[in-house]
C-alpha cells in the first residue's frame, strides 16, 4: 500500500512539472500571443545598406521582433547585432547576439514601453544579411525536456527524502544500496565531464549549415610538445627533433623577452632552449605511460583534450576511494546523505572540470599529477588501518609512494604531497617506542623495516630515473627545464627581481588564492570569474579565478580548533599545511592562473570535509535541534560551493568562455533552460 502511494505521488509529481513547463515556464510565448498589435511591414519604409537595416514610419507598439538570418559562411555559428529604435521619442540600443540554427534567439524581446516609430539592425559580422524581419511575433513555444526531468528528479527526491526520513540513514560501508548510489553519482560525474570535454571543442555541428558533426579534440600550438616527446622518446633522444634558428643560438640573452623582440629572435614559444637544442618542460612520465603505448597501439597521437578526460576520470574514481577511505577510518556515524553530499562535493572541489573544459597541455599536466597524488594518497591511507604492526598493507604503502612519486614525474609541485607520508604513517612510528621494547619485539622489526622499503623503494627508483633523465639534459638533476623555457620570463629570469620581490609575489599569489571574488550576472551559469588580465612587472596578479574563502565549505576548517585531540587533527593540519606550501611556491615562482588552484584546492576542501564530518559527529551528542541546524549548514554550503565550481568550470578560463565560442547553441540552450525572466 505505501508503495503504491509512492508511484502515485511520484506520476502526480511529473505530470504536474508537464504542466508547469507547458504553462510558467513559457509564460512569454503565452503573454506574446496577445494583446500585441499586427505590423504589416508593407506599409513601412524599410532601407537596407550592406550591414544595416532600417525600418521607419512604423508608429506602432512593438514587443517581439523576428530576424531570420542568411550567411554563406557554414563555419559561422552566431554573430552579433545591434538594435537601435525610437520609443517616445527616446533613442533606445540592445545588443544581441544571434546562434545561427537556434530558431529561439530569432526571436528578440524588445523593450519598448511607448509607440515606436523607427527600428535599425545594425549586424557586426561580415557576410551576414537579414533574410526576414517581422514584429510582435509571438515567441516561441519551448518544452524542455531537460528542464523536465531535473525539476522532477529534485522534487522526488525530495519526497522521498522527507517521507523516508534519508537523513536518518548512516553510511555504511558494507551496504550494496549505498554503494550503487555512490558509484551512479560518480559516474554521473565522469558524464558531465564528458560533454565539458566535447562540447568544449568544435563537434563541426551547426543546425542549418551543411557541416557535419566531427568532433575536433587538437587544440592548434599545443599538441604538438607532447607528439614531439612520444617521437624523440621512440627515438631514444632526451632533446626534440626540431631545428633551432641561428637567431636564437647567437643570441646573448635568449630568455629575455624584450630582447628577443627587439633583435627578430626565432623561437618556438614554451620550448625549452638549452645548448643549441630544443627540450620540454613538461613531465616525461605522461608521455611514457599514455602516449606512447597509445601512439604504438593505435597508430595516431591522443589528443591533449583526450588525455586530460582520462587523467581526470581516473582521478575522480581516486576521489571517490580516496574519500570512502578516510570517512571508514576517521569518521564515525555519518548520515549517508551527508556522505554522499560531501563526496559530490570533493569532486567538484578538485576543480577538474576546469581542466576538462579547456583541455590543453597545460591542463593535461596538472590532470596527470592530481591523479597520481590523488591515487597515491588512498594506498598511502589504505595501508595503515590501525595501530598494529600485523595490519600494515605493504602493497598499498608502496603503490601510494609510487604514485606520489609518478606525480612529480608529471608536475615538480606535486613533490610537497609526499610531506603527508609520515604523517598518516606517524600512529605506527610512534608505536615503536620506547625503543628498547621496540627492539627485543622482532614483529615490530620485521614491520618497520618492510614500511621502510615499501616507502624507500619507488622513491628511490623513479625518483633515480627523473634525476638521470634531468642530468641528462640539463646537467643537474633538480632541473626540469623551467629555468630554460622560451616564454614571458622564464623562472630563471623571474627570480632576479630579488627578495622583496618573491615576496610580494608569495604574498599576491595567498591573497589571490584565498581572497579573489566573483561576480553575479543574470544568464547562465550566473556565477563568473573576474577577468583581471596578467600582467609581468615581477609578479602575476589576479587571473582568472576564484579564492578559496568564496567557498563555504571551506569556512568548515575553522573546527580544526575543537579538535586538538582528535586524531584527524594531524591529517587536516598535514592537508592544510602542504596546501599552503604549495600556495607560496606556486605564488613566488610560477604565477597566479585558475589552473594552478587543481594542485591544493582539494587539500583545503577535503580538510574542510572531514571537519564537517566530524562536527555532524559531535552534534549528535548535543540533541536534535543541533544536528538539525548543522545539517542544514552543511548541506546548503556544500551546495553553493559545488554551484560555484561548475559554474567556473563551464566558463572555463577564458571569457567568453570555449564553449560559447565553439558552441554557442549549448550555451544558449542552457540559459533558456534556468533563465526564466
Amino acid at each position: 500500500m505505501k508503495n503504491r502511494k509512492v508511484i502515485i505521488t511520484i506520476i502526480i509529481i511529473i505530470l504536474s512539472v508537464v504542466l508547469l513547463e507547458c504553462t510558467f515556464f513559457n509564460l512569454k510565448h503565452w503573454t506574446t500571443r496577445i494583446g500585441l498589435p499586427y505590423i504589416d511591414t508593407e506599409q513601412t519604409f524599410i532601407t537596407r545598406s550592406e550591414n544595416e537595416l532600417i525600418i521607419s514610419d512604423i508608429n506602432q507598439k512593438i514587443r517581439t521582433i523576428y530576424l531570420k538570418p542568411y550567411t554563406e559562411d557554414i563555419r559561422l555559428k552566431m554573430f552579433d547585432i545591434s538594435i537601435s529604435y525610437r520609443d517616445e521619442n527616446q533613442l533606445f540600443t540592445q545588443d544581441q547576439s544571434i546562434i545561427i540554427g537556434y530558431e529561439p534567439s530569432y526571436h528578440i524581446s524588445l523593450g519598448a514601453m511607448g509607440i515606436v516609430d523607427s527600428i535599425s539592425v545594425q549586424v557586426h559580422n561580415e557576410g551576414v544579411v537579414i533574410q526576414e524581419i517581422s514584429f510582435n511575433t509571438p515567441l516561441p513555444w519551448v518544452f524542455m525536456m531537460p528542464r523536465v526531468l531535473l525539476l522532477s528528479v529534485v522534487l522526488i527526491i525530495s519526497f522521498v527524502w522527507k517521507n523516508y526520513m534519508l537523513s536518518n540513514i548512516m553510511f555504511k560501508l558494507e551496504s550494496k544500496k549505498q554503494k550503487f548510489v555512490s558509484i551512479s553519482i560518480l559516474a554521473l560525474f565522469i558524464v558531465m565531464l564528458f560533454f565539458a570535454m566535447v562540447f568544449s571543442t568544435d563537434i563541426g555541428w551547426n543546425p542549418g549549415a551543411d557541416n557535419s558533426l566531427h568532433w575536433n579534440p587538437s587544440r592548434s600550438g599545443q599538441n604538438g610538445l607532447n607528439d614531439l616527446m612520444t617521437d624523440s622518446i621512440l627515438e631514444g633522444k632526451t632533446y626534440l627533433g626540431v631545428g633551432v634558428d641561428e637567431s636564437l643560438i647567437n643570441a646573448t640573452r635568449p630568455y629575455n623577452i624584450t630582447y628577443r623582440e627587439e633583435n627578430n629572435v626565432v623561437s618556438r614559444w614554451d620550448h625549452v632552449y638549452f645548448e643549441g637544442k630544443y627540450y620540454s618542460y613538461f613531465g616525461i612520465i605522461p608521455v611514457l605511460l599514455l602516449h606512447i603505448p597509445f601512439l604504438l597501439t593505435t597508430g595516431r597521437y591522443v589528443s591533449v583534450a583526450g588525455a586530460t578526460f582520462i587523467y581526470s576520470v581516473m582521478a575522480s574514481i581516486g576521489i571517490y576511494l580516496l574519500w570512502k577511505e578516510l570517512v571508514r577510518k576517521y569518521i564515525k556515524d555519518i548520515p549517508y546523505t551527508l556522505y554522499l553530499a560531501a563526496l559530490i562535493s570533493a569532486l567538484f572541489g578538485s576543480n577538474i572540470m576546469l581542466l576538462t573544459v579547456k583541455g590543453g597541455i597545460y591542463e593535461s599536466a596538472i590532470a596527470s599529477a592530481f591523479m597520481f597524488a590523488v591515487w597515491g594518497l588512498f594506498f598511502i591511507f589504505r595501508s595503515v588501518r590501525n595501530l598494529s604492526f600485523d595490519k600494515i598493507n605493504y602493497a598499498a604503502l608502496f603503490f601510494g609512494c609510487s604514485g606520489l612519486a609518478l606525480a612529480v614525474g608529471c608536475r615538480p609541485t606535486y613533490m610537497f604531497y609526499s610531506l603527508l607520508v609520515p604523517v598518516v604513517l606517524f600512529p605506527i612510528i610512534r608505536a615503536c617506542f620506547p625503543l628498547k621494547g621496540f627492539l627485543t619485539d622482532k614483529r615490530a622489526v620485521i614491520t618497520s623495516l618492510n614500511c621502510l622499503a615499501a616507502v624507500i623503494i619507488p622513491y628511490i627508483t623513479i625518483g633515480s630515473g627523473l634525476m638521470w633523465y634531468n642530468y641528462t639534459r640539463f646537467g643537474s638533476v633538480i632541473e626540469f627545464g623551467i629555468t630554460y623555457h622560451i616564454t614571458i620570463e622564464n623562472t630563471a629570469v623571474l627570480t632576479d627581481v630579488g627578495a622583496l620581490g618573491v615576496i610580494q609575489r608569495i604574498i599576491d599569489g595567498f591573497f589571490s588564492f584565498f581572497f579573489t571574488s566573483f561576480t553575479i550576472k543574470p544568464e547562465f551559469p550566473f556565477i563568473f570569474t573576474n577577468n583581471a588580465l596578467g600582467f609581468f612587472q615581477g609578479r602575476y596578479t589576479r587571473y582568472c579565478l576564484i579564492g578559496l574563502l568564496a567557498f563555504p565549505v571551506t569556512w568548515f576548517s575553522a573546527y580544526i580548533y575543537k579538535m586538538r585531540r582528535d586524531k584527524l587533527f594531524p591529517v587536516i593540519l598535514s592537508f592544510i599545511a602542504v596546501g599552503l606550501i604549495i600556495i607560496g611556491f606556486t605564488g613566488g615562482l610560477v604565477g597566479v592562473l585558475g589552473r594552478h588552484t587543481v594542485d591544493f584546492y582539494f587539500l583545503f576542501f577535503i580538510s574542510s570535509l572531514l571537519c564537517i564530518g566530524s562536527l555532524n559527529t559531535k552534534a549528535m551528542e548535543l540533541g536534535s535541534v543541533v544536528i538539525s541546524a548543522v545539517r542544514k549548514f552543511s548541506f546548503v554550503a556544500i551546495a553553493a560551493s559545488c554551484i560555484i565550481f561548475f559554474a567556473w568550470a563551464i566558463t572555463g578560463p577564458n571569457i567568453p568562455p570555449d564553449i560559447w565560442n565553439f558552441n554557442p547553441i549549448i550555451m544558449r540552450y542552457l540559459h533558456d533552460m534556468f533563465v526564466i525572466a
